[in-house]
């Protein structure tokens, strides 16, 4: 589904820039992330968080030999 958004100029610009300096390859696909982040569900985004920082932590003990 595509939507258009009337965005002032200087926004514009300003999101170019920081897509510019970003792994992100379109203002677009920059948006497209923004929104998704903002309306995800708070609770989603801490168990990922919360899954992801587990399994580093692992990973590092592992490494240091603590684990197997």
């Amino acid at each position: 589904m595509d939507v258009t958004l009337d965005i002032p100029r200087e926004t514009m610009e300003r999101l170019e820039r920081r897509v510019a300096e970003s792994e992100f390859e379109s203002v677009e696909a920059y948006l497209g992330f923004v929104v998704k982040e903002v309306v995800t569900p708070r609770s989603e985004i801490e168990s990922v968080d919360s899954e992801d920082r587990e399994s580093e932590v692992r990973d590092q003990l592992e490494s240091l030999g603590y684990i197997e």
